[in-house]
Parts: structure tokens; C-alpha cells; sequence
């Protein structure tokens, strides 16, 4: 090799190298990230009663359908929470509650926020009635109170009478019972306000948050919060929590949450990763958001819609909503008949559809993460069945062909997101990489260096231990980095030196091509 001829700005040695010589020590360029290729929700896959509502906030939003369509099924699952359940057997007491957890995602200005508060309008509508209904009953529990203690002071006063002539009395005890608000979102997720809204609403709750990562930062804070979450996925179990205040008893006789959320790729990524790795975050939890909507950048130019709402359309949305408040299902049955069943028809295809379920997370083709994704699909499928046969016919007594038909198509194409999610968060040191080389470009980072003196700075995308050492890592495979092992008692740590042949033009070249999925 021929002598250096100068040095750089960086105090790097730049030799000058023959045509032979590049292949052997130039910089090979950094891999591209790409996304697995997605389905898109269909019209047809929604409800009808909500198909046309769905469209027409699309239409004059510009949003992506996918957001819209799975924050109407989480919000309209809610709204049927425990009321009513699907047996998906014919004779079995296994039963499926239609609480749904939702994650869209979407880099800034995807509109998901929009998108998303479109679809959670319906909920707005019954929250307002609710207040309505709430403030009357508040106004008429005054005046039954105040009556009360007039009754309570005369009965004290023949008490006494009584008392002085020996005569039986009677103490008041007829107080009017305090009306409770009812709720049906909350976006203060903390276990001790969670668990008095779930007392007094045993229906349910749903979780409506911008930043689904915002929760997971609060776990922190709130250790007690996440198994909490955890168990309220199902919609079935009961939980028991010292927290609980507010004069209410700590137990939750059945916790049942729902959950919409947003999140943007660089803040969701770096978590998922995490849970992929195994460790403490292998628990499931990421998995449980089984309603994925990660779509593609806009593919068609924006359009300037200005034209009024297709009320009929919101009418009809709103009337489905209101029709599922109502709905009590069947309060003549016991526990283990107040649902819905399969017809014969559906029943056949579901077992057919759920033996190919069972036998794919048994075959060892899946990732873990992925069979844990898979194995949760037998609640997605009879849950959204369910909320798709009750938005069509509320007096159904069986879930038919059609609506199961709809929960499958849905199913394949949420799974679909996740692998892309997933499969994103597994070349995410890809990411890590480039944006080390923007560290270096922007001279926030000299050589030599060690691993901490990345992450330890808190940098967006590099502060996780375990993902800088990854981009490291490949950034040392593909000939940028020069590793020199340092002695040490402990772990094996590295001093990174730039590789002979980088300049920084080469630096500052493949730090312009980070890209944010």
C-alpha cells in the first residue's frame, strides 16, 4: 500500500489507493432499510353501517384508511365490552370478549392523530349523552339527599321519644344511591385511575392515547401498571390492587380495557426491539396490539376536499354506536350462554381457519415474537366476528359465514403490518449505524471512542446499550469502524478507530441517507 498523502480534517490518514486496492479496504456502502409489502384495509371489510362514514372522513382528510377503520372497530368493540361474549366452540365455555388493542403508526404528518379522532367521534356522541343523563340524576340525588336528612333528623326525633317511653324505633338507613358518571375513554393511564374507572364502569374502558410509547415510559413510574394492563387484555380476569383509592374497595371484578394508540416509527422501533431480544420485555405485551395499521407513504398526490360531511352516513355510524350502548345480551341467560355461538356453516370454516392457525405456530418456521403474535389471533378473529355480526344485526343469536369471513381477511392483513413492524425492528442497526455516522459527520463524536461514549449522551435512536453495540458492529463488518480490543478483568470492550479509507465525504455521504421508516 502506498504512504499516506495527507491528512484530513478528522486527523485521519487518507492513503492514496489503486483501483485493486478499493475492494479491499474502501467503505461498503451501508444496506438500504426496506419494508415488507402490505395489504391495505378494504371498504368492504368494515361493517357496513360504518363503511360509508369511514369513507367519507378519508376522502376529505386525506387520511390513510387503515387508521380510521381500526379505531372504529377498537371503539365500537368497546362499546359491547362485557355485555356480551363469543363462545367459539359449540358445547366448550371458552369465551372471547370484542376488547381490542390498536396500534397505528406513522411518521409525522401521516395524520394519524386526525385520522384517529374522526373515527373516536361516535364515543364523543355517547360521552356527551352520558353527561347529560349524569347531570340529571346528580340534580335529582341533591334533592333526594336533602330530603333524606329531613327524614333522617324527624326519624332521630321520634327515636328519641321513643326511646324516653321505651317504645321500638327504627333508625333511617334509606339514603338515595349516588349516581356515577359513565365513562368510555381515558387517556390517564396510571393503574390507580384505571382501576377506579373499571370499578364504576364494569363494562369497560378504552385507552385513547397520541403516543403509545408515552405508556410504556410510565411503567417506570408505575411498576404496578403494566402486569395491570396485561390483564386486562382479555376482558375476563379480575384483579386486586393496593392502589385503588378514592374510598372504593381494591378489587376490579373483571377488568376489561380496550386500546387505541398512535406511535411514530423512530420511538416505537427502539421498544419493540427490546421485547424482540427476550429478557424482562418478552412478556407479550407488544403482541396484544393485535390491530396493526404500520401503511405505506402517501401513494396518490393530496387533494383539496371542501364539501360538508355526509351526515346520513354519520347518522348511520351513530345509530350503530347507540344501538350497541343499548344492547343487553340476552339477560335471561346465565354466564356461560350470554353470547353468541357459531352457525353450523361458520363454526366449519372457523375450525378450518384455526387449524391452520395452531399448526403454523407449531411448525418452527416463526420467529418468537411472531408465534406469540400468531397464538393471540384466537381472541382477534371470534372478537372481531362478533362486532362485526352485532354491527349488522344486534339481535343476531349466531355469528354467520359473513362476518367471519371479514375477521379473517382483517386478521391476515393486520399480520401483515406486524411482520413489517417486526421485521423494521430487526434492521433497525441499520438506522443505529447511520445515525453514528452523523454523530462523526457533525463531529459530536471523535475517534477513537468507545461504545459509551454514544449511548450514554441519550441521543434519539442511540441510547439503547444494546442497539449502539449492534450498528457497531456493522458498521465494523462493512469496513467504516476498525476495532481494537482493550484489555479488561470484566466484559470485552472495543476502542473504535475510522477504517483507513474513510474520508469524511464518505462519512457525510452515508449519514445524508438516513431515513426514518
Amino acid at each position: 500500500m502506498n504512504s499516506p498523502s495527507n491528512t484530513d480534517p478528522l486527523g485521519l490518514r487518507v492513503p492514496e489507493i489503486t483501483t485493486d486496492e478499493k475492494s479491499s479496504i474502501w467503505p461498503k456502502p451501508l444496506p438500504e432499510k426496506t419494508l415488507l409489502a402490505v395489504p391495505t384495509v378494504e371498504p368492504d371489510m368494515l361493517p357496513e353501517s360504518l363503511r360509508g362514514y369511514a369513507e367519507d372522513c378519508v376522502d376529505r382528510g386525506n387520511f390513510h384508511f387503515d387508521y380510521v377503520a381500526s379505531t372504529l372497530m377498537v371503539a365500537l368493540g368497546s362499546v359491547i365490552g362485557r355485555k356480551c361474549a363469543i363462545f367459539p366452540k359449540m358445547k366448550d365455555d371458552w369465551h372471547e370478549y370484542p376488547n381490542l388493542w390498536a396500534l397505528n403508526i406513522g411518521r409525522p404528518g401521516f395524520m394519524k392523530s386526525p385520522a384517529m379522532g374522526a373515527a373516536m367521534k361516535p364515543l364523543s356522541h355517547l360521552s356527551k349523552a352520558a353527561e347529560e343523563e349524569f347531570n340529571e340524576a346528580a340534580a335529582e340525588f341533591e334533592a333526594a339527599m336533602s330530603q333524606a336528612k329531613i327524614k333522617k333528623s324527624a326519624a332521630e326525633s321520634f327515636a328519641k321519644q321513643a326511646a324516653k317511653k321505651g317504645e321500638d324505633f327504627e333508625l333511617f338507613d334509606d339514603w338515595p344511591v349516588q349516581p356515577t358518571l359513565r365513562r368510555y375513554t381515558t387517556s390517564d393511564v396510571t393503574t390507580a385511575s384505571l382501576g377506579v374507572l373499571l370499578q364504576q364502569n364494569p363494562n369497560g374502558i378504552l385507552i385513547e392515547s397520541d403516543e403509545v410509547v408515552s405508556v410504556f415510559r410510565a411503567f417506570d413510574r408505575d411498576p404496578e401498571l403494566r402486569s395491570f394492563l396485561l390483564t386486562a387484555w382479555n376482558g375476563k380476569q379480575g384483579y386486586t390492587s393496593d392502589r385503588i383509592g378514592r374510598g372504593l374497595n381494591n378489587h376490579i371484578e373483571a377488568c376489561c380495557v380496550s386500546w387505541v394508540g398512535g406511535a411514530q416509527p423512530g420511538k416505537i422501533l427502539p421498544l419493540v426491539r427490546g421485547a424482540l431480544r427476550g429478557g424482562d420485555d418478552d412478556d407479550g405485551f407488544l403482541q396484544r396490539f393485535q390491530l396493526v395499521a404500520f401503511p405505506d407513504g402517501y401513494n396518490e398526490p393530496w387533494k383539496n376536499v371542501d364539501r360538508k360531511p355526509d351526515n346520513a352516513a354519520k347518522e348511520a355510524m351513530i345509530a350503530t354506536f347507540e344501538r350497541l350502548y343499548s344492547f343487553a345480551a340476552y339477560p335471561d341467560a346465565d354466564d356461560f350462554t350470554k353470547g353468541l355461538r357459531f352457525d353450523p356453516e361458520a363454526y366449519e370454516r372457523f375450525v378450518d381457519w384455526r387449524s391452520g392457525l395452531e399448526n403454523r405456530t407449531r411448525s418452527g418456521d416463526e420467529t418468537e415474537s411472531m408465534e406469540s403474535a400468531i397464538q393471540k389471533q384466537r381472541k382477534l378473529v371470534p372478537a372481531m366476528a362478533l362486532i362485526v355480526q352485532l354491527a349488522e344485526n344486534h339481535e343476531s343469536r349466531e355469528v354467520g359465514i359473513k362476518a367471519l369471513e371479514m375477521a379473517i381477511r382483517w386478521t391476515a392483513s393486520s399480520e401483515a403490518h406486524q411482520r413489517r413492524l417486526y421485521a423494521a425492528a430487526r434492521t433497525n442497526d441499520i438506522d443505529v449505524a447511520r445515525r453514528i455516522l452523523a454523530k462523526i459527520d457533525q463531529g459530536k463524536v471523535s475517534a477513537p471512542f468507545v461504545s459509551r461514549d454514544i449511548y450514554n449522551n441519550g441521543w434519539a435512536g442511540l441510547s439503547d446499550w444494546e442497539g449502539v453495540n449492534e450498528g457497531l458492529d456493522l458498521l465494523t463488518r462493512h469496513r467504516w469502524l476498525r476495532a481494537e480490543e482493550l484489555p479488561t478483568t470484566g466484559r470485552t470492550k472495543h476502542l473504535f478507530h475510522l477504517a483507513d479509507g474513510v474520508t469524511p465525504a464518505h462519512i457525510a455521504e452515508e449519514a445524508n441517507n438516513l431515513k426514518r421508516v
